[in-house]
């Protein structure tokens, strides 16, 4: 039985685990933030209808700005990641090492960018980091 959207000869390399299991990680790493952030966004539809904004402003607003600047962001990075061609596939960046890196490394990039150059790439890992502590 073929995956909905993939392409069948897939199923014929030599590699078919490795990538079915890394599509189905990434997609459930999608689906999981997107299913995560209509939870936070329904709170915010409760407190707006029970109207207390407490709730509203220092619950949801935190909650939801957390939420997508550091997993929004890696389900950017896996997008960008998969529209990305590589030559060599060993050469592409790996998302954890980015994501760990952004914490650790105060958002340096060491492996290849996947946004722009490398220091576009750390401008914008320096950006999600302050508003990810803030």
């Amino acid at each position: 039985m073929y995956g909905f959207g993939i392409d069948y000869r897939w199923y014929q390399s030599e590699n078919t685990l490795d990538f079915m299991n890394s599509m189905k990680m990434k997609m459930a790493v999608i689906i999981g933030v997107t299913h995560m952030s209509l939870g936070i966004f329904l709170k915010a539809l409760n407190a707006r209808y029970f109207y207390n904004s407490l709730n509203f402003y220092f619950e949801f607003i935190p909650q939801f700005t957390l939420l997508l600047v550091t997993f929004g962001y890696m389900d950017l990075l896996i997008i960008i990641k998969w529209m990305t061609y590589y030559k060599d596939t060993s050469a592409a960046p790996s998302i954890i090492a980015i994501m760990i890196d952004m914490m650790l490394g105060m958002g340096q990039v060491k492996e290849t960018p996947l946004i722009g150059s490398r220091v576009t790439h750390e401008v914008v890992n320096m950006l999600v980091l302050v508003i990810a502590l803030l």
